[in-house]
């Protein structure tokens, strides 16, 4: 039996390269790593899959069922405020409790998670908050 790390006869040729390297990613992806193995549908901005996971700049990052309601709305106003009203209404719709704190808390752990591929949220006072793609710092 071969494993990961044996090379692999020539059969199929890159195609059993690309098969093995999917194969190598997912594992790694179970565990929260190799976020850049395969690119996704994010050419035209962040993505949202039917497996939770969130795609941007070459970049994944998995979303729990309890955010998805959450991202998903963030997601469709990219660049645009989402008040905190829609927020709550969003995390009420995936089982939350009713009071803004625990929703400040959910969306302040989404706002962790989106900067791991390359996202920002910014917070408007008072209002609600902003997804917006970070802009890149000259090196």
């Amino acid at each position: 039996m071969l494993d990961d790390l044996s090379p692999a006869p020539d059969v199929g040729g890159a195609t059993n390269l690309v098969s093995r390297s999917s194969s190598i990613g997912g594992r790694d992806g179970a565990r929260g790593l190799g976020r850049t193995a395969i690119p996704g549908p994010d050419l035209d901005g962040p993505s949202l899959d039917e497996d939770g996971l969130l795609r941007h700049g070459g970049r994944w990052v998995a979303i729990t069922d309890a955010q998805l309601p959450v991202m998903r709305l963030l997601i469709s106003r990219l660049g645009r405020l989402v008040r905190d009203s829609d927020l709550l209404a969003a995390y009420q719709e995936a089982g939350g409790l009713g009071d803004r704190e625990s929703m400040r808390s959910l969306v302040h752990r989404v706002a962790m998670r989106v900067e791991q591929v390359g996202l920002e949220l910014r917070a408007v006072r008072g209002r609600g908050v902003v997804l917006d793609i970070r802009a890149l710092h000259p090196s």
